[in-house]
């Protein structure tokens, strides 16, 4: 099960497949696009869950996350 909460402008990322040891790299986006190409990085992060920061973005942010040799997606929706 993936899970991304929003508190302020910090995220909490839970996914299963991410171990306390794992090294997770996080890039954001306006792309709903599995690639790394043309997002922001925004750091290297480890622990469960993963704990970052990120500005809102005017339309729908999309997370790309990266780790052992994966990559994998989550969306977040700007809220009025």
């Amino acid at each position: 099960m993936t899970e991304l909460i929003k508190q302020n402008q910090f995220y909490e990322l839970f996914d299963e497949e991410i171990q306390e040891e794992t090294e997770v790299t996080i890039y954001q986006g306006t792309e709903p696009t599995l690639t790394i190409e043309g997002k922001k990085k925004l750091g290297n992060f480890s622990g469960t869950p993963i704990r970052f920061e990120a500005q809102s973005l005017e339309k729908k942010s999309y997370f790309v996350y990266a780790f052992a040799n994966r990559l994998k997606i989550i969306a977040v929706r700007k809220l009025a």
